[in-house]
């Protein structure tokens, strides 16, 4: 645990000394957020260099390493960039209790439904957390414990991994430092919420002028409901409190309803979108600081570094922000935009590369409308069905847009481009992801909604004869937010929460971690909750081939490997795919096992008993003889081991297979007997 919090500190102390460096952060709260961030940041990529370069895998000298540097950074910026010692005035109350009340409201709702460890000991979470987390989980477990360097696939080992994977990269630090499972997944998102929550509100109140518009801005970002909200007041007008209970009331496909709310959408399951959505809020501010002329050369290089940072951070964010920046460049052609340009560049290209060498013709290609509903509809009702996702608020932006100043407007048109580029153009295989990008638009759109309803709720305050400004703000509130507050809600309720892995599943996992090399590759099925690449950070040959759909990546070879090696093995299978370890459980006995073969070719570590622990899939505890291995184990089904001839230890370092015949795949010859019979 020392380890994991010595990166923590050290990286708040970078980033704290990059805050000191720019004037632009005259509050505490802004440094605050912004020490936190690229603090954060800065320090992981500083790891995930010397793990790439230097260390060659991610082990405590690596960690060590990094909070090193991270403290000789914040050192060296100290020496020799300090910027001049000044007050920093006090932020306004409508500034901190707008992003202190929205931040706890995330944190508590990430603690009850984004990671949850029951009393039962099982892994419990909201829906669309679930559905992602034991990809995430795998992809953090492989840095941390299975030796995964040079970065590949843990559920395709064979494939580099070009999926973005800072955010995962961040917590196996902090599980490789020591830190639990549970803290190690929430601690970090937790603390980016702050400054993700605090540039979403700055970066307003920079293009609006106005404390109240930012506030308007960061709730209808943050608590976004679209027409469900109908639906809603009427099971609360009709008390049908059960529905309200169980319900999501942004999604409702039958009523031509997809755009969940941000907590449940991106803000808990997609984790490197809280990185990825921070880092551009920030270099969105800094850019329209820029154009209005009040941001210096050393903001946009700043602006430049972390925007080339962000390929292996967040892919959507980088394309959002290259298309916004590009777009400004050439509208307003100053040389200073050199700063912001070069860094960029140079920072980027090699991640996108690396990114580049897995795709493959048709991974982007041309989608009306983002979702297979509207395809074939025109341009009206693809309008009017974005009118109905977003909140209500959203149609204010259309008038509020012609009471812009140049600048603004100059700022708002690419926004305008890059929702309609994610109304045409699939950025990636699955046409769903788009939202990642339509995520800019909506905010900028929603911002100037916000610029509206301050208008009209200062001419009520300012002395208009009646309140009929207030009660309009106050109506469109409610109805663009009331679902989205509903929504979010509902993901802290316990019945929102799936179980993931169960107790004996963590069980499992922990006496594969000690009993296996780190770097061994196991025969599986392809459950998404793989308990073998998400707890016990081992690879499979195969596995979530529905995330690698998503990510374009191919798999027939290996998936028809995986048929044939439990069906018809032979030895030349598991030379040629490296597989050192069988496992079978309930998704594994759907493919018919050959029990025989690896009963005779292999070393059989897990037994069945017929024991049963509930409906669980690990079923049986038995202490596995001393002669066998060196661990008790709890374990359900049978795991396999490839033998490797008389003489081997139990778990060799580097497990090999030795085929002694046509079939054979370990050390003892097949049964005549057996053989005679089959002719």
């Amino acid at each position: 645990m020392f380890l994991a919090l010595f990166f923590v500190v050290s990286a708040l102390a970078l980033g704290w000394a990059l805050a000191k460096s720019f004037t632009f952060l005259d509050s505490f709260l802004k440094k605050t957020a912004f020490a936190i961030f690229t603090g954060l940041f800065f320090s992981a990529w500083l790891a995930l260099v010397l793990y790439w370069w230097v260390f060659n895998g991610l082990t405590q000298a690596t960690i060590l390493a990094a909070g090193i540097s991270s403290l000789a950074a914040a050192a060296l910026l100290q020496h020799f960039f300090k910027a001049k010692p000044r007050a920093l005035r006090a932020e306004t109350k409508t500034a901190a209790l707008a992003i202190c009340v929205i931040f706890i409201v995330a944190a508590a709702l990430a603690a009850a439904s984004a990671f949850r460890i029951e009393a039962d000991g099982s892994l419990r979470a909201t829906i669309t957390v679930a559905l992602d987390l034991p990809a995430h989980l795998a992809l953090a477990n492989s840095f941390a414990l299975g030796q995964n360097h040079p970065p590949a696939y843990p559920f395709i080992p064979s494939t580099p991994l070009v999926y973005p994977f800072l955010a995962d990269f961040l917590t196996a630090i902090l599980v490789a430092g020591g830190l639990g499972l549970q803290a190690a997944f929430l601690l970090p998102s937790i603390l980016l919420f702050l400054p993700l929550i605090a540039f979403t509100f700055f970066f307003a109140r920079e293009f609006a002028g106005k404390d109240l518009a930012a506030a308007f801005a960061a709730i209808l970002f943050f608590f976004n409901g679209g027409a469900g909200v109908l639906k809603l007041v009427a099971d609360l007008l009709g008390g049908n409190l059960r529905a309200l209970l169980n319900s999501d009331y942004t999604v409702i496909p039958q009523s031509g309803l997809y755009l969940m709310n941000s907590f449940r959408l991106w803000i808990f399951p997609q984790r490197g979108a809280v990185i990825g959505v921070t880092a551009a809020l920030l270099v969105l501010w800094v850019l329209y600081r820029f154009i209005s002329k009040k941001a210096g050369k050393n903001e946009l290089l700043l602006a430049g570094v972390i925007s080339g940072l962000l390929p292996l951070a967040h892919a959507h964010s980088f394309i959002a922000i290259t298309i916004v920046s590009f777009y400004l460049i050439l509208a307003q052609r100053r040389k200073e935009w050199a700063w912001f340009f070069i860094p960029m560049i140079a920072l980027a290209i090699p991640q996108v590369l690396w990114i580049a060498q897995e795709i493959t013709p048709g991974f982007a290609g041309i989608y009306v409308g983002w979702v297979e509903e509207n395809a074939g509809k025109n341009l009206l009702e693809i309008a009017l069905f974005w009118v109905k996702n977003f909140p209500i608020a959203i149609i204010l932006a259309i008038p509020a847009y012609f009471l812009l100043d140049k600048n603004q407007k100059a700022f708002v048109t690419p926004f305008v481009l890059l929702f309609l580029a994610a109304n045409l153009i699939r950025f990636q295989p699955q046409p769903w992801d788009n939202f990642k990008i339509i995520l800019f638009p909506m905010m900028v759109f929603l911002l100037l909604a916000s610029m509206a309803l301050e208008k009209i709720w200062n001419y009520w305050k300012n002395g208009a004869k009646n309140y009929a400004g207030a009660a309009l703000v106050i109506i469109v509130m409610f109805f663009s937010i009331a679902a989205g507050v509903q929504a979010a809600a509902w993901a802290g309720l316990p019945n929102s929460r799936y179980q993931v892995f169960s107790a004996s599943e963590f069980q499992v996992a922990d006496w594969i971690k000690l009993n296996t090399p780190p770097e061994a590759v196991f025969l599986t099925g392809d459950e998404n909750n793989n308990l073998i690449t998400a707890l016990a950070g081992r690879r499979t040959l195969l596995g979530l081939t529905g995330v690698l759909e998503t990510h374009g990546i191919g798999y027939a070879r290996e998936a028809e490997a995986v048929a044939r090696m439990y069906q018809n093995p032979a030895c030349a299978d598991f030379k040629a795919f490296g597989v050192n370890y069988a496992f079978v459980g309930e998704e594994e006995l759907k493919l018919s096992p050959n029990a025989e073969f690896y009963d005779d070719n292999f070393r059989k570590l897990m037994r069945q008993s017929t024991r049963k622990i509930g409906s669980e899939r690990l079923k049986a505890l038995r202490r596995l003889k001393p002669a066998r291995t060196r661990a008790t184990g709890l374990w359900s089904s049978r795991t396999w081991e490839a033998k490797a001839g008389s003489g081997s230890p139990a778990f060799p370092p580097e497990p090999r297979l030795r085929c002694e015949t046509a079939s054979g795949c370990g050390g003892r010859r097949p049964n005549k007997a057996k053989a005679e019979a089959k002719r």
